[in-house]
């Protein structure tokens, strides 16, 4: 049987990356992959932005109750952003 030595195995190994490389991951599907990844990858350049501008508001807001008020009720400004598994 092919399989009792490790030479078997290594022909094994070396016939599947064959098939994998010509049959699976060719042009094509990483055309459909790069396509499909687009819609996602802008909706998360729009969420980091998102969180930007939520996060400049904030602190405007901070530096002007510190002027006006001489008071800060807004103690601390942290983000942080999902992955796109969370949202």
């Amino acid at each position: 049987m092919i399989f009792n030595n490790s030479k078997g195995w290594l022909y094994v190994k070396r016939c599947w990356k064959k098939i994998i490389r010509e049959k699976i991951i060719n042009d094509g599907f990483l055309d459909i992959i790069h396509k499909n990844m687009m819609p996602m990858k802008q909706l998360m350049a729009y969420y980091r932005c998102a969180i930007m501008e939520v996060e400049t508001k904030f602190k405007v807001l901070n530096e002007q109750f510190s002027l006006q008020y001489d008071r800060n009720p807004i103690e601390g400004i942290k983000t942080r952003l999902k992955s796109h598994d969370g949202i």
